[in-house]
């Protein structure tokens, strides 16, 4: 992978670093953190479970059985991912279809929880009632994959906190950075019980350093803008995996000559950098990222084109592109999904994704493999598979292709595909039926 060359000059410095699991975080009495437990869908103890009898797993459809977990557990009931799809699904509260029946959660956990309702909007002035009440709220939310469910947990300033099931390990995060990627608030899921009693407030007392996980700075444009020369971030003994900086134009106006992130023994996976073009018009010359041995899979720039425009070389890497032959089918037309691939660098084993968004939201997986590809790798295929659409639900449809990291899951290129159905339309259960028609295979020589 190539690299840009840079030259950095750090001054060690005290840091204040916040931490996103087991961190002690100090907030004024209008700010809300409820600790809710934090359970993962990509937990081994039941991500390869089922849904009811469906075919589809918890690790890969789990999310809303996962969030709804957490927040039951929140109001007492104890159990589980993997217990409470068994109890859900003795009372019909998952289908067949693997879908949860919200109302189903009050008779599954005995009335400890109450089912309120749903909204479907993003009704932020909901969210701030429910949490001022003690309530943590479950959130449907869009990304560039799909639908997707979280956990709402608190608000601290104007700062959303929420737990997503997706992480695999608990992870404290702000919206709308998740784990999938940037989420749009789509819709809300209601439920109330018993908050639990509040502990009391510990006296301060020295702690040992924990180790640096995570490192957020926030508004600090006035702690940064005279203080500091340089900014070095130990990495010692475990790297630092993100870095998130939030209006901080002021901080690195005048001050920074150069950033450098030490990436060993494991490297950065995500940089999040929000109005900072600014910081960046002037005192970086480059910015060095190492991508050895595992690229880095996400970078979030935003306004920041003065900043970046002559300064970095574009970062060749492997892309995947998916399409279809037409924009609009109905039952009986034949679609030709075509995939283009390509590898401009070293060999490398990868994993290959494509699913299908339908215009509930659901998603169907096509494909989901390991493979290598080849160095120079140029696979263009204008019908990767052949479909004859049955009769499906009327909507958007949008197949999603992505190339990803096989030991981390780190995406490393996707991309998506629209088309719209029309007729009078069908079951969803059609779409399944179609992409096990055949199992595609892919052949790279």
């Amino acid at each position: 992978m190539k690299k840009v060359a840079v030259i950095s000059v750090l001054i060690i410095f005290s840091l204040s670093i916040s931490y996103a699991v087991g961190s002690a975080l100090s907030y004024s009495s209008k700010d809300i953190l409820l600790d809710v437990p934090f359970f993962s869908q990509r937990d081994p103890k039941w991500c390869d479970d089922y849904l009811d009898n469906s075919p589809y797993k918890i690790h890969d459809y789990g999310c809303a059985l996962t969030s709804t977990t957490m927040v039951v557990n929140y109001f007492g009931y104890d159990t589980d991912p993997g217990k409470f799809n068994k109890e859900l699904t003795a009372v019909g509260g998952i289908d067949s279809s693997g879908l949860l029946h919200w109302d189903k959660v009050e008779e599954a956990t005995g009335g400890v929880v109450d089912w309120i309702g749903r909204v479907d909007s993003a009704d932020w002035d909901r969210i701030d009632e429910e949490l001022s009440n003690g309530y943590p709220v479950i959130a449907s939310v869009q990304f560039s994959g799909g639908q997707h469910f979280i956990v709402f947990r608190g608000k601290v300033g104007t700062e959303y906190h929420f737990y997503d099931p997706w992480d695999k390990t608990c992870v404290d995060r702000v919206w709308p950075n998740g784990a999938l990627g940037t989420y749009t608030l789509k819709g809300l899921r209601i439920f109330h019980g018993t908050p639990p009693s509040p502990s009391p407030t510990p006296s301060p007392s020295p702690s040992p350093s924990p180790t640096p996980l995570e490192i957020n700075i926030t508004d600090a444009e006035a702690i940064y803008e005279t203080n500091l020369v340089s900014v070095s971030i130990p990495t010692v003994p475990m790297p630092v995996t993100k870095i998130f900086m939030f209006a901080t134009e002021a901080s690195m106006k005048q001050c920074l000559e150069n950033v450098s992130v030490p990436t060993n023994p494991v490297p950065l996976s995500e940089i999040f950098m929000h109005l900072t073009e600014a910081s960046m018009e002037k005192p970086l010359i480059n910015v060095s990222i190492p991508t050895k041995p595992v690229p880095v899979s996400e970078i979030f720039m935003h306004l920041e084109e003065a900043s970046m425009e002559e300064s970095l070389i574009k970062l060749q890497m492997c892309k995947i592109e998916i399409y279809t032959d037409k924009t609009n089918y109905t039952a009986g037309d034949v679609m030709c999904l075509g995939l283009n691939v390509t590898n401009p660098e070293d060999a490398m084993r990868a994993g290959i994704k494509i699913w299908l968004n339908t215009p509930t939201g659901r998603n169907f997986t096509l494909l989901n493999t390991i493979v290598t590809l080849p160095s120079g790798l140029e696979y263009a295929n204008p019908c990767f598979k052949r479909f004859k659409l049955p009769a499906i639900p009327t909507g958007n449809y949008t197949w999603y292709a992505l190339i990803y990291e096989p030991s981390t899951e780190a995406r490393i290129s996707e991309d998506n595909a629209s088309w719209y159905f029309a007729g009078k339309g069908g079951s969803q259960e059609r779409i399944y039926e179609m992409l096990k028609q055949e199992t595609p295979r892919i052949h790279f020589e």
